[in-house]
């Protein structure tokens, strides 16, 4: 039980890294899909990359499932946001 509740803390902080990475890629001015490139690259195996954008704030959201079995395969997810870098 151990090293699946490690497991499921490894794949959220994935998810994290994952979330922070594609923020920064949007804040550099790159495009939605190198950011989608960058955050699935850093992301755990099947996650799904979802990005908002609300004025100056660029929003992700990484969210993938832990691995395990299927009843220990638990939803994981993590967000991050970044501000526009002036050109």
């Amino acid at each position: 039980m151990l090293l699946w509740g490690v497991g499921v803390g490894l794949a959220r902080q994935e998810c994290a890294d994952a979330a922070r990475g594609g923020a920064r890629a949007l804040a550099r001015g790159e495009t939605t899909e190198a950011a989608r490139e960058l955050a699935l690259a850093i992301a755990p195996r099947g996650a799904v990359v979802e990005f908002t954008r609300e004025g100056e704030l660029h929003r992700v959201v990484v969210a993938a499932r832990s691995r395990g079995p299927n009843a220990l395969a638990l939803p994981v997810a993590a967000g991050a946001s970044a501000q526009v870098e002036p050109s």
